[in-house]
């Protein structure tokens, strides 16, 4: 039997409102930082050598510092699930994806300026951790993505489109669904998507009979 239709809109959007909200929390987290780090390192002796200039400002001001630590950790966290997010999204092509790159990347600089400082080997830990949690996350989704699709081995997307009205589209869809009974084919469902164009596409997912 056939899945509900399904009506939804381009997550192209949804992705540049979480990049430009994570872009605007990394300029306000590294201009917060760096006044912090500015005057607590100003009582750092600087005839130290690193390590211990490390273990110094880490001891003077770890309370403070264990929060500026744990923010970043997530900040990073988040660039690199929305990086990977977008890399899966089929939607974004060469083209399309320019924006979405450029503000990760702005992201990505407010990281790498956080860590310009006696900091870094600490910041290096965090983006190592960070890159584990995102590739371990991905690997588990992805797995259990395949393994749900594997029993579906036959399936083939066909794609209608591009539609100007959200009711033509519909229409496709509920031409398709009136004559799965009379095809040799089973619709398992049908979804109907906007596009950056303002153009409506419909994928239909079909599942061919021995």
């Amino acid at each position: 039997m056939a899945k509900e239709t399904i009506t939804k809109k381009s997550p192209l959007w949804t992705f540049y409102f979480m990049e430009s909200a994570l872009v605007i929390a990394w300029i306000v987290y590294v201009i917060k930082f760096t006044f912090f780090y500015q005057e607590a390192y100003f009582y750092v002796d600087k005839r130290l050598s690193l390590l211990y200039k490390l273990l110094s400002f880490m001891n003077d001001n770890w309370s403070t510092l264990y929060i500026y630590l744990i923010t970043s950790f997530l900040l990073i966290v988040m660039t690199f699930f929305l990086a990977t997010a977008i890399y899966s999204v089929k939607q974004v092509s060469a083209g399309k994806g320019s924006i979405h790159w450029i503000l990760l990347s702005l992201s990505g600089l407010g990281c790498l300026v956080s860590g310009i400082n006696i900091l870094w080997p600490i910041y290096l830990i965090l983006l190592i951790l960070a890159g584990s949690v995102v590739f371990i996350t991905y690997t588990i989704v992805m797995t259990e993505l395949k393994e749900e699709e594997s029993g579906w081995e036959e399936d083939n997307i066909e794609i209608e489109g591009p539609f100007e009205t959200i009711e033509k589209a519909q229409a496709v869809v509920n031409n398709y669904l009136s004559k799965q009974r009379k095809d040799s084919s089973a619709i398992l469902g049908a979804e109907l998507y906007l596009e950056e164009d303002d153009q409506y596409y419909v994928e239909i997912y079909v599942k061919k009979n021995s």
